[in-house]
């Protein structure tokens, strides 16, 4: 086996033609690594971050279905016309407004309806519904606060209905909405997420 002398074995790793040590990895390159990785990590928090978001939303929204679909079945069961005296207790509030109760193996207009808010204050953290008649038809509204209603203020002077509604949500001030439990209701104007469904009956 050959011996390579060690004034030869001192040169390996060196660059040819230089008498200086092989570089490492330096201070800057160092740096610019955990630049790097900083980024990257702020980048996965703020997707974490809108991910979260719309996951709340989609929940909140799959909720509000749910709830419309079951008060729907339930007037399909009971076979009240929309333009029966009989509807009028669809359209009226709550028998309690905080505290109503709910048969659910129950058929009527008055307990369906309280079973609709009952699901509304259980199912959604703050939330208002609203039945309405017109002509032959149910409507059916849901809307609920969440706290992505200020982001549309596009001068920072306050929000405003025009746009809270330019955008596709409920701008609400008034009592088109029934609010279960009553105090969940703002105290002022607000910004929701609505949805609406109908049911000709």
């Amino acid at each position: 086996m050959r011996m390579i002398p060690a004034r030869h074995r001192s040169r390996r790793g060196r660059r040819p033609g230089s008498n200086a040590p092989a570089a490492g990895f330096g201070l800057i390159e160092s740096i610019v690594t955990l630049l790097i990785v900083s980024f990257g990590l702020l980048a996965l928090a703020y997707m974490q971050s809108w991910g979260q978001r719309y996951g709340q939303d989609a929940g909140s929204r799959t909720q509000a279905t749910m709830i419309a679909n079951e008060l729907m079945d339930r007037i399909r069961i009971t076979g009240v016309p929309a333009a029966g005296a009989v509807a009028a207790g669809y359209t009226g509030n709550p028998s309690d407004a905080n505290n109503v109760t709910c048969n659910p193996n129950a058929v009527g207009a008055a307990n369906d309806r309280d079973c609709f808010y009952f699901q509304i204050g259980e199912r959604l953290p703050a939330a208002a519904g609203a039945i309405a008649v017109n002509g032959n038809m149910y409507q059916i509204t849901i809307a609920w606060l969440d706290r992505y209603g200020d982001q549309f203020d596009t001068n920072d002077n306050g929000l405003t209905a025009t746009e809270c509604t330019s955008n596709g949500r409920l701008w609400y001030n008034d009592n088109t909405l029934t609010w279960y439990p009553a105090n969940r209701k703002p105290s002022e104007a607000t910004c929701l997420v609505s949805q609406n469904w109908s049911l000709m009956q």
